[in-house]
């Protein structure tokens, strides 16, 4: 259901673009594109906030840990919302200095910021949704939002051109945030703030989100130098002809995400690994698992080292008689990793050395290692 409920959604992203560009005239979806690939950078402003959190957040859910979770989420977004605030306003100041041969490209300017500005608002509903492992509601959400977008904007194309269907995007980005928060998400605080939070969630989240820029920078060069060399009716007709290529990359994206694991799973004989969490992943599922380096599972059942490329023939010639993990040793696997797991912060959170994590790891370490009777 859930790879359905995405791929309808990727559709919609794509007849979206056709109905408007139906909807409007070359020249106007010109300046659609100019307002949606220059708000594409609004990424700049967050410092990595979101993909710190994208990172710690699942972490700290899984660890039951409700009200930092709570206060986690409340303060990343007063954050993110306050530095994209500050940043808008600069580039707005800026951009009235700018002197514009065409106004209806300042214009699309100005609406870049206010998509920007908008845009978190919706990332942190699916955020919230995918930590919480709500994939159903995950899905779903991505498919309203896609089907409102579409409606919203062929009706508000009607009234306000390029404008509206601008308006359209920044009013379901602003609408999911406020209708998922108070209906499916829990209530977060948002009055609790630590800058020691901010500041590990931005020293975690900035290569994550450098790296989401350089491929956002690779996916949209093209459009960059179109606005700076080419007329507003050449960009549109170009966004209209690129079609293809962008609906053919979601496709493959979707595919390699979701699509490929699964066929790999249901259909592969075993895997070949460094030391991938995966293998672990493929050692529960009842296949071999053939490691090149030394993971933290190399000595669980169903795994098997390869320390030369000889061996790894060897092994892979064998693959379909070699023991696998029984049901009894995966229930064992579970519960040792149940019973050796506890509530510690690890470096480089600056927790780290908080006295109360200190005497966890000291527990932790007398119970396992110390104490005798511990088996």
């Amino acid at each position: 259901m859930y790879v359905f409920l995405m791929g309808i959604a990727v559709g919609l992203g794509f007849i979206k673009t056709i109905v408007f560009g139906a909807y409007l005239s070359p020249k106007f979806m010109g300046y659609y594109a100019i307002a949606v690939t220059i708000a594409g950078y609004g990424t700049f402003l967050q410092l990595g906030l979101m993909s710190g959190l994208n990172r710690e957040l699942p972490v700290c859910l899984g660890s039951r840990k409700e009200k930092y979770s709570s206060d986690l989420i409340g303060e990343t977004t007063i954050a993110i919302i306050s530095l994209q605030l500050i940043g808008i306003i600069i580039y707005f100041c800026v951009l009235g200095k700018v002197e514009f041969d065409d106004s209806c490209v300042r214009n699309a300017c100005f609406l870049a910021g206010l998509l920007a500005f908008a845009s978190p608002f919706g990332q942190m509903v699916m955020l919230r949704l995918r930590a919480e492992q709500r994939i159903l509601s995950f899905s779903s959400l991505q498919l309203i939002n896609a089907l409102g977008i579409l409606l919203l904007g062929m009706l508000a194309i009607q009234y306000m051109s390029y404008k509206g269907a601008i308006l359209a995007r920044v009013f379901v980005h602003f609408g999911s945030f406020i209708i998922v928060s108070k209906t499916i998400l829990n209530p977060v605080n948002y009055f609790y703030f630590k800058l020691r939070d901010i500041i590990y969630l931005i020293r975690i989240g900035l290569p994550m989100m450098a790296a989401g820029i350089l491929l956002n920078l690779q996916m949209s060069m093209d459009r960059l130098f179109l606005i700076k060399n080419v007329s507003a009716t050449e960009i549109g007709i170009y966004q209209i002809g690129i079609l293809p290529l962008t609906m053919g990359l979601m496709l493959g994206s979707i595919a390699n995400q979701y699509v490929g694991p699964k066929l790999l799973f249901r259909y592969g004989q075993g895997i070949v690994t460094l030391y991938s969490s995966m293998g672990f992943e493929v050692m529960m599922l009842g296949k071999p698992v053939f490691v090149l380096g030394e993971p933290w599972y190399r000595n669980l059942p169903g795994i098997y080292g390869a320390d030369s490329p000889l061996k790894l023939a060897e092994l892979l010639q064998d693959v379909r008689r070699l023991p696998v993990a029984s049901d009894e040793e995966k229930l064992k696997v579970v519960y040792a990793l149940y019973d050796m797991s506890f509530n510690g912060v690890r470096w480089p959170d600056e927790r780290t050395l908080e006295p109360e994590n200190i005497e966890e790891f000291a527990k932790a370490i007398q119970h396992r290692v110390v104490s005798p009777n511990h088996c």
